[in-house]
């Protein structure tokens, strides 16, 4: 069950000439989701581990070694698993659309998206005697210019009060050939919210170049605090 309203606004360009000129459109659209899934006949089987008490935030998370050291015993990824479902999801979407004619044509292009969202568990507020059943709020944002592009993604746990982020600039021409640099901090959290190990950091670098006989494409990777260095061509 989703509902949701959006207030938009169009602003720029001259009513004058229709077909020419530039508009932009911005939209905000909050909306307010609810799922459940009623009933559920799932046999207990030891391969897929102990279902109860799943986290349902962590369906998106990497597994690591410490899944399947736990009581859970993940073995693929939580695709795998059926969740006990009584959701409420808040979400904000934030977005500005551009619009341009060329050769007398239209043309539309996201410019700017901005999404802000952040579940809370009913089923764990009610079956738990330490419940916390906010998961991470998640916010994702992207830039897109013509020869600029920025995108971040940060995720905030409430519980282990830490941030994972994950950011990256490119900058690129009109033929296609860019450089980039990427950083991103992430510290595993377990199924309890407790962190596990120290935070891992990666510095990356990328660029393209295209030729008329050649197409070299590069990326680089850093972590200062093992003092690795990895390298693709």
């Amino acid at each position: 069950l989703r509902l949701g309203t959006e207030l938009s606004y169009v602003f720029g360009g001259d009513d004058s000439d229709k077909k020419s000129g530039e508009k932009y459109l911005h939209r905000i659209v909050p909306t307010v989701t609810y799922q459940q899934i009623p009933w559920a006949n799932r046999p207990d089987h030891a391969f897929f581990g102990d279902f109860n008490f799943q986290p349902l935030d962590r369906e998106d998370d990497p597994v690591s070694e410490s899944d399947f050291q736990s009581g859970s015993k993940i073995q693929f990824d939580y695709e795998d698993r059926l969740f006990d479902k009584r959701l409420v999801t808040l979400g904000v979407n934030n977005k500005i659309i551009k619009k341009e004619w060329i050769n007398g044509k239209a043309r539309y292009r996201n410019l700017l998206n901005f999404q802000l969202y952040q579940t809370y568990d009913l089923r764990e507020a009610q079956s738990s005697d330490d419940p916390q059943p906010w998961s991470s709020l998640r916010s994702q944002f992207n830039l897109a210019l013509d020869r600029f592009e920025f995108n971040s993604t940060l995720v905030y746990n409430p519980y282990a009060r830490i941030v994972n982020s994950n950011s990256s600039v490119l900058f690129k021409n009109l033929t296609g050939d860019y450089f980039s640099l990427g950083f991103s901090q992430v510290r595993v959290i377990d199924e309890n919210n407790e962190p596990v190990g120290d935070t891992t950091t990666n510095i990356g670098l990328g660029f393209r170049y295209r030729s008329r006989y050649a197409d070299l494409l590069s990326n680089f990777n850093f972590n200062p605090d093992a003092e690795e260095f990895n390298e693709s061509l």
